[in-house]
Formats: C-alpha cells, structure tokens, sequence
C-alpha cells in the first residue's frame, strides 16, 4: 500500500492499492484481524452510468454465511470523481455481495451478484466485477471477469 494521502476531519484517509493504483474504498482492507489480504476486487462501473444521480453500490463481505463483517453503501458519484478507479482489498475467504441500486426510475433498478472467493485462488489475484445500468430501466447487469 502507498502511504495514506493528507487526512481531513471532513475525510477519512484514502490508501491506493499498489497493484492497480486505483484508490481502496475506506474500511476495505485488512478486514480480518490477523488475516493478511489476498484478493484485489476491483469494480468497474460502465462510464455511461457515472452521470446517474441516485445509483448506489453496496458492497458486502460475509467471513461465514452466518457473519456479515462488513459493508459499505457508495454513491455513484464516488467512481465519477475518481477516474483511476475503486477497489477493496480481500482475505482468500468468504463471500462478496454487491448490490447495484437506483432507485430513480420506474421500475426501480436492482440487482446482485454473489462472488464466493475460493481459498485456492492464488494470493494476488484480481476480480474484476463490471457493473452498468441499462438505458431502460429493469435489469442491471453485473459481470464477474476472472484476470
């Protein structure tokens, strides 16, 4: 990880992942104590979707099936003012949970994708989850690109 940029009150401190660059969401890294991180997820949300004004991400890390551990609701705006892009840092376990939400249009857009990180996926590795929100309202699709 590089060093943290300059903290303010009104912002936490933000760490970059040396891997991709892209800036780690707050909170998104060594999420389990003494379980170093293994798993770069980066999201990709659809450059068309960055103007969208009431799109929310929530992103979910569940250690068991039973524990929630952590989650985080992201605004859309969040990925259009940071071009290099987002991403959280992972042990080798456990499950994610996005949930890609607008609730502007009618019918309302939402969806989720489930990605159970398998143990033996090589420390390093990289997912990739594509998120974009259709013209229409109705479907959102998400997409899980193995690196």
């Amino acid at each position: 990880m590089t060093p943290p940029q300059p903290a303010s009150i009104d912002q936490p401190e933000v760490y970059k992942s040396l891997n991709s660059g892209r800036r780690i969401i707050p909170g998104w890294m060594n999420i389990l104590e003494n379980v170093p991180d293994g798993i770069e997820l980066q999201l990709d949300i659809a450059l068309q979707n960055w103007e969208r004004e009431q799109a929310l991400v929530l992103l979910e890390y569940w250690e068991t099936p039973a524990d929630i551990t952590l989650n985080s609701l992201l605004p859309m705006r969040v990925f259009s003012e940071t071009p290099a892009g987002w991403c959280a840092l992972l042990p080798t376990t456990g499950r994610i949970i996005i949930r890609a939400m607008d609730p502007a249009p009618r019918p309302a857009v939402l969806s989720m994708h489930i990605i159970n990180i398998d143990p033996l996926m090589p420390r390093g590795s990289v997912i990739h989850a594509g998120i974009t929100f259709p013209e229409d309202p109705g479907v959102v699709f998400l997409k899980r690109t193995p690196n």
